[in-house]
């Protein structure tokens, strides 16, 4: 397993910030049109949550992603949650009309046999 980096995902929570960036110590970090910029940066992240995000002007949110790391460390594989199945699976719970859906389908087999 390679070493995991840690990642930092910054999200801006106004247009201005989204458009402009923001000023830091390293320059300014703009988010180019997109929703979110990802930094491996930790003093970086912590400087612009302490002066933009929560603990400062609240302009941007800040969180570390601990499944991006994972995911990153792990070859790409998936998201470090169920490594196994590797797919999608949906499921919204039992209804009536999934029992009756399959008991019809139960007796359409055993009718075949």
């Amino acid at each position: 397993m390679a070493k995991s980096v840690k990642r930092f995902v910054v999200k801006p929570r106004n247009v201005r910030v989204s458009r402009q960036g923001l000023a830091t110590t390293k320059g300014t970090i703009g988010f180019d049109g997109k929703t979110q910029k990802i930094l491996t940066d930790e003093t970086l992240a912590r400087e612009i949550d302490t002066e933009h995000g929560l603990h400062g002007k609240k302009d941007v949110y800040v969180y570390e992603d601990e499944r991006l790391e994972w995911h990153d460390a792990n070859n790409k594989d998936t998201n470090g949650v169920d490594r196994l199945s590797g797919g999608h699976r949906y499921f919204f719970g039992p209804s009536a009309k999934f029992a009756d859906a399959w008991e019809a389908f139960e007796k359409r087999r055993k009718d075949k046999n």
